[in-house]
């Protein structure tokens, strides 16, 4: 009786890669006198994951659990609310101003309502005392500076002012800064020129 002829083996390793053979799944079968181990926190005998405390379901919350949830949700949905219907501050433009030419700089001089750099608002929550002056925010672009003054108001109805120009010469906005002069009702803006040229306008005509 003629044998069948071995077939020629095969290098999976070479032929799929080294990676792919060894993690390539492989046919086998569980043998006959193979013990099976079962018992707490094993989860490959087809049992699941187990409760530590041992209880095979969970408990629903309590009633009074649900009702607390639901009431802080509420409560949570309504501040969402009011806060929607918070009215932003109206801004108003500031156009009374003078600038001064200078050789290397320029200087402008914005010109505030009697009290509005020294408005505050002080409200009471309780033990605490908390106090909002006024605010006053700069930015420089090369050719263009804008300053904001936020103004407290005692009824919680803030106001802004906002000066905003586009200048007609460049500046280099990191050396130009501003400064509060409470006692004068103003603010300087002081400009640092891109060039140490004679301005003959602030801004331009747009």
């Amino acid at each position: 009786m003629e044998k069948a002829a071995a077939e020629p083996a095969v290098d999976l390793a070479k032929e799929h890669g080294p990676y792919y053979y060894a993690h390539a799944a492989k046919a086998w079968e569980v043998p006959e006198d193979a013990k099976t181990i079962s018992g707490e926190g094993l989860t490959h005998t087809g049992q699941g994951p187990r409760r530590l405390d041992g209880d095979a379901a969970t408990e629903p919350p309590a009633a009074d659990s649900v009702d607390a949830l639901q009431a802080e949700m509420a409560r949570l949905r309504a501040r969402l609310a009011d806060a929607a219907r918070v009215r932003r501050p109206e801004t108003l433009p500031l156009k009374k101003y003078a600038f001064a030419d200078g050789e290397g700089t320029c200087k402008i001089y914005i010109d505030f309502a009697l009290g509005e750099l020294r408005a505050r608002r002080t409200e009471e929550d309780g033990s605490a005392r908390h106090c909002l002056d006024a605010g006053v925010v700069a930015s420089f672009e090369r050719r263009r500076v804008r300053v904001v003054v936020v103004v407290p108001n005692a009824a919680g109805d803030d106001s802004r002012r906002e000066f905003a120009v586009n200048l007609a010469c460049d500046i280099v906005p990191k050396h130009c800064s501003y400064k509060v002069v409470a006692e004068k009702n103003r603010v300087v803006v002081s400009l640092r020129k891109a060039e140490a040229v004679p301005w003959p306008t602030l801004c331009t005509a747009s």
